[in-house]
Formats: structure tokens, sequence, C-alpha cells
């Protein structure tokens, strides 16, 4: 599955997550927090972790700077959504907001909340995260249906049964998400079910009808999912807008008594206070002296230097294992993708990147490929092509490597099979290329590395 296909195929994917986790936080928020659901910011995160493992899956990376990177998309989701929950008013960027936030003082059940809001941070982000590495597979996407079904069963017998133990959660949004779950799920199950290499084609006389009938049911289909995904969303955020509103007429309404008195009432504004109320009298604890003997002091500590010289010891190899493992797993690399750089060889990997920095420059200065020859215009086109998110495969020929990358890029298709062939005859015909032939080349490729073409490269490198 490529191109446009593959891209409604992500936003389906995402429709379907979202819709049951959604729900249960929408649920959940009711139930047990005061105040508005941060149900957009949590979408979001779940968005910008796909978006974060996307980019960075494949790269042969160190894991500590994954992890270092995981870890602030995490903590720039956990702001955003203690933003949205409790300073919606003040600026996103600003630190008074959360410095105020994390210095104020708070019960336990605002620290309970406190606490549940920051786990919907991690439960999204690492939905996000679960959702980039997931493989485009009718039987994963089937598996995905399952356990989205069991969510929301399992979500509507708890509010079902919620109201026989007094607990009553006053939730008009949730099952709204249904709706949308089974119609991005079976549009979803359906394009993996009829993904593979074999030829479809449709019964003679029907091919326009057919075409016709496809297109329509699949935009109507998407489009209904979106809009039924969407709805609940707008839902949440008038309900939002509601209940800001109300906390501002709440905290306006102490001046607005108070001129209402000072205008009508002047004389209730001024009396003595009254007495405080005593404290209660604190308790008194009596202590009772007892001393034991000396010789019962002296087995005590007999008995214990031995267990605290023990557990010493055994705290100390627990640490140091945990160290070496830690250390062992955080400088590893991860896997790489076909094409790309992962060696090992801190020496190599800085020539690679001194080498490419040199052409870099030599392209500024606008001849930089006046002497190059076709197996170097065709190593520049294998790089533009794997910064793409098209790496050649090692099993590829250069002419089926040039025919997928016409299939991708086919305004690109005469300069691609222009430097292939260049590169076929200097390589395998052993052909010595005039000057002219390579100037032609090296049109081709500038071309090809032309910025009128970005915008391809970003549909490119987003449907890979």
């Amino acid at each position: 599955m490529t191109g446009g296909a593959l891209l409604l195929f992500r936003v389906l994917a995402h429709c379907m997550e979202l819709s049951w986790l959604a729900a249960w936080m929408i649920v959940v928020s009711t139930a047990l927090l005061p105040g508005p659901t941060p149900l957009g910011p949590a979408s979001l995160a779940f968005v910008g972790a796909f978006v974060l493992t996307r980019l960075i899956t494949g790269r042969g990376w160190l894991v500590l700077a994954v992890l270092a990177l995981h870890t602030g998309g995490l903590l720039c989701a956990a702001a955003v959504i203690l933003h949205a929950v409790y300073a919606p008013a003040a600026p996103l960027l600003s630190l008074a907001w959360l410095l105020e936030l994390l210095s104020a003082e708070r019960t336990a059940g605002e620290s309970w909340a406190l606490l549940l809001n920051l786990s919907w941070a991690v439960v999204f982000w690492r939905g996000g995260v679960r959702l980039a590495h997931r493989p485009v597979h009718y039987g994963v996407v089937c598996n995905r249906f399952d356990r989205g079904i069991v969510a929301f069963g399992l979500l509507y017998i708890i509010k079902w049964i919620a109201p026989a133990y007094g607990a009553v959660v006053d939730d008009p949004i949730s099952h709204r998400f249904l709706f949308p779950f089974f119609a991005s799920s079976l549009v979803a199950i359906g394009m993996t079910r009829l993904q593979g290499d074999g030829e479809k084609r449709y019964l003679p006389g029907f091919h326009g009808v057919g075409v016709l009938l496809t297109f329509a049911s699949t935009t109507l289909l998407s489009a209904t999912a979106l809009m039924l995904f969407l709805l609940p969303y707008l839902t949440v955020a008038a309900q939002a807008g509601f209940v800001v509103l109300k906390w501002a007429a709440v905290a306006s309404s102490p001046f607005l008594l108070w001129i209402l008195r000072l205008l009508f009432a002047p004389h209730t504004l001024r009396g003595d206070p009254g007495p405080p109320v005593p404290k209660p009298p604190k308790p008194e604890i009596l202590l009772t002296d007892s001393s034991p003997s000396w010789w019962m002091d002296f087995i005590a500590q007999v008995l214990v230097w031995p267990l605290r010289v023990a557990l010493f010891l055994t705290v100390v190899a627990l640490l140091c294992a945990a160290a070496y493992i830690l250390y062992r797993v955080l400088f590893s690399r991860t896997t790489s993708a076909p094409g790309k750089l992962n060696s090992s060889n801190p020496l190599q990997l800085l020539l690679a990147w001194l080498r490419r920095l040199w052409l870099r420059l030599s392209a500024l200065g606008g001849s930089g490929s006046a002497h190059w020859r076709a197996h170097e215009f065709y190593g520049a086109l294998l790089t533009w092509a794997r910064r793409n998110g098209h790496p050649r495969s090692p099993a590829e020929t250069p002419g089926e490597f040039a025919a997928r990358m016409q299939r991708f890029f086919p305004a690109l298709a005469p300069e691609t099979e222009r430097i292939v062939d260049a590169f076929n005859q200097e390589s395998y015909r052993e052909v010595v290329l005039g000057g002219e032939q390579l100037m032609e080349v090296g049109a081709a490729w500038r071309r090809v590395k032309s910025p009128r073409h970005w915008p391809a490269r970003v549909r490119g490198w987003l449907r890979r």
C-alpha cells in the first residue's frame, strides 16, 4: 500500500485508536475530575508521538538519543495537557502558570487529579508510538478492531453498573465515538483486505461504473468517518468554552456584588469582625519510661550488624548490575533501515559527514558538480531518494530503482532515466562519457534537486 491509499489508511488508523481512547478519557474525567476534559491536547500528543516515531525509526541512532527525544516530547505533551486543564487563559510558552501550578498547595484529592491528568499524557503518547510501529496488515487491523470493541463494551458495562453503587456519570459525549470507530475500522479493514500484488480488474463493460462507485463509496465512507470523529471534539470544545465562561463569571462575581452593595446597601459593608473560633486542644500523649537492660541492647547490635552489611552488599551489587545493563542498552544502536548509514566506527561517520559537507559547500558555489562522473551523479541520486523516504534496496538493480522512482516522482522521470542510463554506460559497458553527455547529466541532476519539486518530495516522505 503506497501513495494516497497509505496516507488515507494512516488517518483511519488514527481515528480507530483515538475513538476508544477518547471515550475512556471522557468517562473517567467526567466521573473523577472537575473542570474541562483535555481531549484536544491529548489527541495532539497522540499525533505528535506518531510523527516523531516515524521520523526517528530506522535511523540507527543511539538508544539514549531516541529516549531523550521521546522524553522531551512526552514532557511537552504533559505541559500542553496541564495548561489546557489548569491555566487555559495563560500563554502556553510562559513559565508563570507552570511555576504557580507546581508551587501551589493542594489537597489529596487535587493531587490525585493532577496525577491522573499527567497519566493521560503517558497513555496517549504511548498509543501514538505503538501505532507508528504497527505494520499495515489485515490481521493487525482486525486485532485492533477487536480490542476497540472490547474497550467500548467494558466502558458501557461500567457506565451501566455504576449507578447501582451510587456513582453517577453524566456523560453525553462518549457514546458518539462509537460511530466513527466502526466507520473508520470497516474502511481500514477493507483497504488492507484488498491490498496485494495481484491484478484486479472489473467485469467487461462495468469499468467506468466500478471506478465511479469505488471512488464515491471510499470518499463517502472516509468523509463520514472523519465527520463523526470530529463531532465529539467540537462538543467537548463547546463545553470547555462554557466552563471557562462560568469560571470567569464566578471569579468576577465578588467584585460585582461589592459594587451592588456599595450602591444600594452601603451600611452592610462595615461591620465588626466576630470573635475567632477557638482551636480544639491538642491531645496529650503519655510517655512511659522503659529502660531495657544492657545485655538486650548488646544482643540486638550483634544480630543487626551482619544483616546490615549483607543488605548493603546486596544493594551495591544490584546497583552495579543495573548500571551495567543500563549502559549497554542506552549506548546500543537501533535497527537501521536499508540504505541508511549505520557504522559503529566514529572515524567513518566523521569522514562521511565531512564528505557530505564538502559536497554541500561545493554545490553552493555553482560548480561543485562540474567535474563529476556518472557514478557520482548516481550516488547523489541515491542519497536524494533515501532522504525522501525511498532508499534503494540492496537487491534492486539500477533499472528497477529508476522505475520505482518514476512511479513516485513522475515529473522527474526523464531526469532519473538519464542519470541511471549514464551510470549503466559508465559502470557496466565501460564507456567513457564525453563532456556534452556529462553536461546533460549534470543538467538533469540540477532539475532533480530544484526547489520546485520540494512539495512532491514532502508528499513522498510522508507516504513512505
